[in-house]
């Protein structure tokens, strides 16, 4: 962590989720990243399938999964956002493709603050998309909560072929394990890429949170991962003198903009100033998309 006596510059250091350990007769050594040091485990059973190890007189019993991922679906894309806590959460928004395109919206409590576009592998998000298929991502609830206060709700969303295909809000990592496990490890990919900055208009940018109100023939109140894949999806769209059909309405909080009409693909953006602009994002992102639709 940074400069202490500033909350907003601090930021946690992501290790990664591997290091060394040593095995031997009754004890398990595991090498601690943050302290830079060996911590020792009592070991009580190792087979093939379970570990039991002892710290401090109590066991920790440790099973190892089997997932059949064959019946779950690939997706497109998946989106994660992340809100603020009562303490140095990461507040920000990511957009990864199978194509291994990144985009980034860091906000605070990060390394990198500000808009980015960046990549990965192909097989880096081949281990992403592994993560959220062991967890069963499709036949998750659309919401998960705890009755504590002052945490973080963490989205994520999912695309294929343009549409949202399942979307989730989870306060306080109430989901199951496998859940929060697969989106935190897109918590802090921000650190170990190469990031270039991104030009993106004033006029889109939130001034509060990527939270918007879908308005039309169906009223929705989108979630921040859900937004920042229209917002993304509006960056890189091409601007336009195509008329259409204004069947809803998109607004959020800007100073700039009075609100967004949109048949699912064109969307013309009305600026307080009196002007429009008309982009292209080319597919119907709203029609057939399965939003998370909480009250």
């Amino acid at each position: 962590m940074n400069d202490p006596k500033s909350r907003k510059d601090k930021f946690l250091n992501n290790l990664g989720t591997k290091t060394r350990y040593s095995l031997s007769q009754d004890s398990l050594k595991v090498f601690n990243l943050s302290e830079n040091r060996w911590d020792a485990y009592k070991l009580k059973s190792l087979k093939a399938d379970s570990l039991i190890i002892e710290f401090k007189g109590v066991p920790n019993i440790f099973i190892k999964r089997h997932f059949n991922l064959d019946t779950i679906p690939d997706y497109d894309a998946v989106v994660v956002a992340s809100t603020p806590c009562f303490g140095i959460c990461p507040i920000f928004e990511i957009i990864v493709t199978k194509e291994g395109k990144v985009s980034y919206h860091g906000e605070e409590y990060l390394k990198n603050e500000g808009h980015y576009t960046s990549h990965i592998s192909k097989s880096e998000f081949k281990n992403i998309m592994t993560r959220f298929k062991q967890a069963n991502y499709m036949n998750l609830k659309k919401e998960y909560f705890t009755m504590v206060t002052d945490c973080a709700t963490v989205y994520t969303t999912f695309i294929k072929n343009g549409k949202v295909v399942q979307s989730i809000s989870d306060y306080a990592a109430s989901s199951p394990p496998e859940f929060v496990y697969a989106y935190n490890s897109l918590f802090n990919l921000e650190q170990k890429m190469e990031v270039s900055a991104r030009e993106v208009p004033d006029y889109l940018y939130n001034d509060e949170i990527y939270y918007a109100s879908l308005k039309g023939r169906k009223n929705v109140h989108l979630t921040t991962s859900e937004t920042f894949y229209i917002i993304n999806s509006l960056v890189e769209g091409k601007e336009t003198n195509k008329t259409f059909k204004e069947e809803y309405t998109i607004t959020y909080s800007n100073k700039l903009l009075e609100n967004i009409k949109t048949d699912g693909r064109y969307y013309k953006i009305y600026l307080k100033d009196g002007t429009t602009k008309t982009i292209d994002v080319g597919r119907n992102l709203l029609e057939g998309s399965n939003f998370c639709e909480l009250e």
